[in-house]
């Protein structure tokens, strides 16, 4: 299923108390630069419908469009032959592009957890300077030197936060999940910044890697970790296609701290 969400910020609200379904599991990592193994689903004509969806922690009705595939349930080894794309890890995900107009030209970008560097560049060739923050920076060492790029490289697992105090125009996260850092990675967020974030969330293991509840996010987690803090203004939970004929269960976020 495909749900495709868009929610007006000034009309969500999320519950106080209670516990998030996610919290009490132990954290572990996720590998943000390995391809995902993703198995092809013959996509069946479609049939849509609207409802109104009511998740645990949004007070207020919020309109969902739903595409129903038959077949997507199935599990993963009915699936046959793990797909992985080569051009997954090379283009930059359509959810970031999408919003990268939003960001303030010239404004600095953080690329979190940033691999082989697809992000960083797309947002140097924009004309952003960008800090690259990984456990491995031999990777974006792969590709030109810019004299606007900002590398640091850091264990985000097992060291302190490396960017102490600082704050960005831009702060991008795709395929990469370390709950503890989720606080450190909203506070990074400038007065009138954005949050871009999205990776995968339960329902994955129908489709392949990861299958390990620890790198996925559940459904509303996103929205949890920026209540009363970001603006959000674009959430999506579902199942979404991806390169190569295959499909994937993602959430994605897009959200602003309010200028002061």
């Amino acid at each position: 299923m495909i749900v495709e969400t868009a929610i007006d910020a000034a009309k969500v609200g999320l519950r106080q108390g209670g516990k998030p379904p996610w919290q009490g599991s132990p954290p572990h990592e996720m590998d943000s630069t390995a391809e995902p193994a993703l198995h092809h689903t013959p996509v069946a004509p479609q049939a849509k419908m609207t409802a109104a969806l009511r998740d645990s922690k949004v007070e207020h009705s919020v309109t969902v469009t739903a595409t129903w595939r038959a077949g997507s349930s199935r599990s993963a080894a009915q699936e046959g032959p793990v797909n992985k794309p080569p051009v997954h890890a090379v283009a930059p995900e359509p959810w970031v592009v999408r919003f990268a107009t939003q960001i303030p030209p010239g404004q600095r970008v953080l690329d979190l957890a940033c691999g082989h560097g697809r992000h960083t560049h797309f947002f140097l060739e924009r004309g952003h300077p960008v800090t690259a923050v990984d456990i491995d920076l031999s990777r974006l060492a792969k590709r030109p030197a810019h004299p606007r790029l900002e590398a640091i490289e850091a264990d985000l697992e097992h060291g302190p936060w490396p960017l102490e105090q600082r704050r960005f125009a831009a702060v991008v996260v795709t395929n990469y999940l370390w709950r503890p850092i989720l606080p450190n990675i909203v506070a990074s967020v400038e007065d009138g910044g954005a949050l871009l974030y999205e990776t995968f969330a339960r329902g994955q293991e129908r489709f392949g890697k990861p299958t390990n509840p620890a790198f996925l996010l559940e459904p509303g987690e996103l929205l949890e970790a920026v209540r009363g803090q970001l603006i959000v203004h674009a959430y999506e939970h579902g199942e979404f296609p991806v390169p190569n004929g295959c499909r994937a269960v993602r959430q994605r976020l897009y959200a602003r701290r309010a200028s002061t």
